[in-house]
């Protein structure tokens, strides 16, 4: 986490970044997100084929697919409220 925090921070100090550590499994982390998927309430603008390989080629206990996490992380960081509370619904 240090590393990345200060690797994007010299490419540009105003980059507000933020370091998460994990305290659910990654299944429980993303349910909220699969969820949400599964409304339609995530939309991708672009191909990304290797994203795309891990979401529908992950199971859970499986080894950790980088980008998928990574995806997790990111929606449930959109999805959370003002409070800090994650939202049920960001659509």
């Amino acid at each position: 986490g240090g590393l990345v925090r200060e690797l994007l921070r010299a490419v540009d100090p105003a980059m507000p970044v933020s370091v998460v550590h994990a305290s659910r499994g990654k299944a429980a982390r993303a349910e909220p997100v699969s969820a949400l998927y599964e409304q339609g309430g995530v939309a991708h603008v672009g191909a990304f084929p290797l994203l795309e390989d891990e979401l529908v080629g992950w199971a859970p206990g499986a080894p950790s697919p980088n980008r998928l996490d990574a995806l997790v992380w990111a929606v449930t960081e959109l999805m959370r409220t003002a409070s800090g509370e994650v939202a049920a619904e960001i659509f």
